[in-house]
């Protein structure tokens, strides 16, 4: 600022002694000159123009200032005295998650295999309460005798029952994602089930589950390879 504004005084002396007449103060130079010199050296073009108008309480130096600034930025080229500015915002780190695609996002859960894990309406709670212990869920998807999703049994709503049948303690649910879903849609539908696993519906028909596991492990593998 301070070389910026010594450059343009030197400038309006310069120009008042060639024409006195028209330059009678060297103040529009030194503001003009300051300016350029700042928004060449911090590549920052647009925000001198608006320090001009707050500087001066007016636009009659905007015109001056624009040129100079234009002029005074190409001649510099990339030249900068900031050492980590990028060129856009997209390069800033500080903006990486503005514009990066999540590679969850990425995952479609076409490309993971599903599990067939689900209980049927008139199926007993005992083997509801096996089926989840043995792939360590603490709900299961429910489907009736057409292989329509109709809901979720939860681990907590038969934990001291066996013998009753699995359609009076089912919950209903419309919560589920489609074959060309992502794997961020699953993660979502996850947190709002409060499960580790998501069903898998097409047309109303029960594909199967993907479970976070599947995802997490599709995840390492996809993310080793990029």
């Amino acid at each position: 600022m301070v070389i910026g504004a010594s450059l343009g005084l030197l400038m309006g002396i310069l120009f008042n002694f060639i024409a006195p007449n028209i330059v009678t103060s060297y103040v529009p130079f030194v503001i003009v000159g300051m300016l350029s010199f700042f928004g060449a050296a911090g590549k920052a073009p647009l925000s001198v123009m608006i320090m001009v108008v707050e500087m001066t309480g007016s636009l009659q130096l905007l015109p001056a200032a624009m040129v100079a600034v234009a002029v005074s930025y190409i001649v510099s080229g990339n030249n900068t005295i900031y050492r980590s500015q990028v060129p856009t915002r997209k390069d800033s780190p500080a903006h990486k998650g503005e514009y990066n695609t999540p590679l969850l996002s990425t995952i479609k859960i076409s490309d993971i295999p599903l599990k067939d894990i689900k209980v049927n309406l008139n199926d007993k709670i005992k083997n509801a309460k096996d089926l989840m212990e043995e792939n360590s869920m603490i709900s299961i998807p429910v489907v009736d005798d057409k292989n329509t999703y109709v809901g979720i049994l939860y681990f907590n709503d038969i934990i001291n029952l066996n013998n009753e049948e699995v359609k009076k303690y089912t919950r209903p649910s419309i919560a589920y994602i489609h074959i060309d879903s992502s794997a961020e849609d699953a993660w979502e539908i996850m947190n709002q089930l409060k499960s580790s696993w998501a069903p898998v519906v097409e047309k109303g028909r029960f594909l199967g589950v993907v479970t976070m596991n599947d995802i997490l492990n599709f995840y390492k593998k996809l993310s080793r390879n990029i």
